[in-house]
């Protein structure tokens, strides 16, 4: 066995136990010269660093299917100690000596990838929970209580939720309002209890007074009971996906479902 393998040998016994627990890590690949034969130190030193958020599966040394391996899994991180390769979003390029600039490079791109996961996820959510029929742009309806009342009756009609539902999303504005930064507002029931996940989509081609503020874009959550652990990750995620600039102008502008659904 050569030198080179016994070190891949040893990463992956020091770092096994390590592995046990690491689903919620980012798996990442380093590609690194087998020239270089410093496997040990580059895995220490980045597992020094990211230890909670990167399980490192594997080294190589091969660099022919680098870019084909980047490409075929984009929700893995590959580390390459060669500066000289083109450019991918779950590449990052560092030198064999790992600088603290190296340390940097590393962080954005998990924090990238991190990102681009959370976006996927919430797509899935939305492509599984909204429908064409809860998508709407043509409301007559210019205030909270009015769209409200609307909204929850079709899905009252729909058999997705009690005829108590429209009454708890207004008390739930009422003790605090949902709408963020006169942009767009999330109302939910104060109990999680519809009779199925879904979510309806008002992109209005009219201001809607929501309280205080104008607004055009509205989510209406109805989270049944055991779809309860969803609720943080639906929420949180669409708030942050829909501060950004970008995907808010987009949501602006969509008229139709398959074009709200591409806003993600």
């Amino acid at each position: 066995m050569s030198e080179a393998e016994i070190n891949l040998v040893a990463i992956h016994i020091g770092y096994s136990i390590d592995d046990m627990n690491n689903d919620k890590k980012i798996k990442c690949i380093i590609y690194n010269s087998v020239y270089q034969n410093n496997e040990r130190v580059i895995v220490h030193k980045i597992l020094n660093k990211f230890r909670g958020m990167l399980n490192i599966i594997e080294v190589k040394n091969d660099f022919s299917q680098l870019l084909k391996e980047c490409s075929a899994q984009p929700d893995v991180l590959f580390i390459s100690t060669v500066s000289n390769v083109p450019i991918r979003e779950n590449l990052c390029t560092i030198s064999p000596i790992v600088s603290e600039k190296d340390i940097d490079k590393v962080y954005n791109c998990i924090e990238s990838l991190r990102k681009l996961d959370e976006r996927f996820s919430l797509r899935e959510l939305i492509k599984k929970y909204t429908d064409s029929d809860l998508f709407y742009t043509s409301i007559n309806y210019s205030n909270r209580d009015d769209l409200i009342y609307y909204l929850a009756n079709d899905l009252f009609n729909k058999n997705i939720v009690s005829e108590t539902f429209a009454t708890s999303v207004i008390e739930r504005e009422n003790k605090s309002s949902t709408c963020f930064f006169n942009k767009f507002s999330i109302p939910h029931a104060l109990d999680l209890n519809a009779k199925k996940t879904a979510i309806s989509v008002v992109i209005s081609e009219r201001s809607i007074n929501w309280g205080n503020s104008e607004i055009y874009v509205v989510f209406l959550i109805a989270i049944s009971n055991k779809d309860m652990n969803l609720f943080s990750k639906m929420y949180d995620g669409l708030i942050s996906s829909i501060l950004e600039d970008r995907i808010f102008e987009r949501l602006s502008k969509a008229k139709d479902y398959e074009g709200f659904l591409n806003c993600f």
